[in-house]
């Protein structure tokens, strides 16, 4: 049998300390520039009692994109939102930004310190 996953939600954020979550907000809401880490909860069938985390962080993008065997979550440095959007019809594109280390340090614990619940 097929391993599936469930996406249980996703957690964005900002420069400037703003966070957005799919609990309260839609990927519409998103700001388009600014990510400076992304983070999407899921379940797999195998292990349906676990939730695990996929982080994105440091990229100049981040991208969602429909897929026949469900939705891709990802992000890229080396490419181009037009190129993103080529490779992946219907993405969806947010552009990411540097910011200082200790942004980028302090971000990524809080990140790994949020916990999902349902």
């Amino acid at each position: 049998m097929a391993i599936t996953v469930e996406i249980l939600g996703w957690r964005v954020w900002y420069d400037g300390k703003k966070v957005f979550d799919s609990k309260t907000h839609t990927l519409d809401d998103l700001p388009l520039d600014g990510v400076i880490e992304f983070c999407v909860y899921r379940r797999f069938s195998d292990t349906p009692n676990d939730i695990t985390r996929r982080f994105f962080g440091g990229h100049d993008y981040y991208f969602t994109a429909p897929h026949p065997e469900g939705e891709i979550w990802s992000s890229g440095s080396n490419t181009t939102e037009a190129g993103i959007k080529i490779r992946y019809p219907g993405a969806r594109v947010w552009r990411g930004k540097e910011v200082p280390d200790a942004v980028m340090k302090n971000t990524a614990k809080e990140a790994v310190d949020h916990i999902w619940t349902e």
